[in-house]
């Protein structure tokens, strides 16, 4: 019996390891906004102990004592590099536009006839390897302020600025797609995955918290959210990768209304043991802005 059990048990395991799971990502983030947060790994809404509480557990509101101020920072300082597979040549054709590679900030530029000669400037760079394209971050604090105050002994009001839990923009290949290489200027082999993403947003938000019974409290907050972006891309309009069919969309748009709600239960059944069900909303962006497009 123990020797049957044994091999059930095994293959059960086994066909949970066999079972397929989705993958997302949403981007660079830290793991909590606010110091807490990022130092728990972000398992923090059971514990209301600063005004944090706004954006994870409103019903915490409750339980923090007397007046608070809250002024914290995250601060990324970021290395990223991306080290691709493959050549310049790759895909690179449709001779007869020549390509002009430009670095306006420091002056130079390189022109190269692409798919009408094979020897020369030309010819080494459809032989060069793609060269690594590293991150240019801007090293900007997400800062964390809030206000909580105790109105009675059952009901709690707090006031913040709650920022996201993510980390600041990058350039990949500066303003335009172009770095700097040992055989001079070259487009970075990322330029059509991002160029520069530098959207920002601020979001006031006012929560309360009140204490039904000594082992229930409820709680809500509203947020007021801004966002102003600004996202630079790049596409190709035609066939291949040959930097003359390239062309930049930088994208500038703000909304100044984005609403948002947080509400949560927090369950006491006795002192050692505290349960929170929280729910969070928040509505979609809806801006109108400019596109310039540049060839």
């Amino acid at each position: 019996m123990s020797m049957r059990l044994s091999v059930v048990g095994w293959t059960a395991a086994a066909a949970v390891l066999l079972v397929s799971q989705g993958a997302s990502a949403g981007g660079l983030e830290y793991t909590g906004a606010g110091a807490q947060a990022l130092g728990r790994g972000g398992a923090v809404a059971a514990r209301a102990d600063d005004p944090m509480v706004l954006m994870y557990n409103p019903a915490g509101l409750a339980e923090l004592r007397g007046n608070q101020l809250m002024i914290g920072s995250n601060l990324a300082l970021l290395s990223a590099c991306v080290d691709p597979i493959g050549y310049y040549g790759w895909g690179a054709y449709n001779g007869g536009s020549p390509s002009r590679f430009a670095d306006t900030k420091a002056g130079e530029s390189l022109t190269l006839n692409l798919g009408s000669s094979n020897e020369g400037a030309e010819g080494a760079y459809y032989r060069q390897p793609l060269d690594t394209v590293c991150a240019d971050p801007a090293v900007t604090p997400v800062p964390q302020v809030g206000i909580t105050t105790r109105l009675t002994e059952r009901l709690g009001l707090g006031f913040g600025l709650m920022f996201p839990s993510v980390t600041p923009p990058s350039k990949w290949g500066g303003d335009n797609g172009i770095i700097h290489t040992a055989q001079g200027l070259r487009p970075a082999a990322t330029r059509y995955m991002m160029l520069n993403s530098g959207t920002l947003g601020v979001f006031p938000t006012v929560g309360l918290g009140f204490r039904v019974a000594k082992w229930l409290r409820l709680g809500a907050s509203v947020e007021w959210g801004i966002i102003n972006v600004d996202n630079t891309n790049m596409a190709g309009v035609s066939a291949g990768t040959t930097p003359a069919g390239d062309i930049i969309a930088r994208v500038r748009a703000v909304d100044w209304f984005i609403p948002g709600f947080t509400g949560s239960v927090h369950l006491v059944p006795f002192d050692s043991l505290d349960i929170v069900a929280a729910f969070r909303y928040q509505g979609d962006m809806h801006a109108s802005g400019t596109i310039d497009l540049t060839t």
